[in-house]
């Protein structure tokens, strides 16, 4: 039994400063990239985003990650980042943290602007929760007509959820089962 306990505390004391020096080193692959990079943090992620741009969309997924973590300040600094730069995705997950309430107190207006970025920038998704945002007026003043053709342009694309209510609303007016 103090064989274990002796192999154990050996394990728990040398694999970790093997592993943070292997992690210290490092290295650079093939694409320039860093193997064992020293900082997980939103700024690597920032300058792996001024690095490789064509690659936005694999590094912002890290911000999700980031707010899984319970890391919600860092998950907003990178999402922010990322919307900034176009990411129509991270534009809806900060809409969907501003909605919830994740990150501080609910901000249904914080929020109801990050999906009307991420629909005038053409994403189906936003635009079909942009639509209802404004129907239901929430973060905005109601406006119907104006969710009703957001709804109509992400049922254009295709969004799933667009067509149903679509369906459903001309089905409500024409009184039908």
């Amino acid at each position: 039994m103090m064989k274990i306990f002796l192999y154990v505390s050996v394990l728990m004391i040398f694999l970790p400063l093997k592993s943070a020096a292997q992690f210290l080193d490092g290295e650079i692959d093939d694409y320039g990239g860093a193997l064992n990079p020293t900082d997980f943090s939103w700024h690597y992620y920032q300058e792996q985003m001024d690095r490789f741009p064509d690659r936005i969309g694999t590094i912002c997924y890290n911000a999700y990650l980031l707010d899984k973590g319970g890391l919600h300040s860092d998950s907003e600094k990178f999402l922010i980042q990322c919307a900034q730069r176009g990411s129509t995705s991270a534009m809806i997950y900060l809409a969907l943290l501003y909605e919830q309430g994740t990150i501080r107190a609910p901000q249904p207006v914080l929020s109801t602007q990050w999906l009307a970025k991420a629909a005038k920038a053409g994403n189906p998704i936003a635009q079909y929760h942009y639509g209802m945002a404004l129907i239901k007026g929430a973060g905005v003043t109601e406006q119907p007509e104006s969710g009703i053709q957001w709804i109509a342009k992400a049922a254009k694309q295709g969004e799933v959820l667009a067509i149903k209510h679509l369906a459903e609303t001309r089905c409500l007016s024409a009184h039908c089962q």
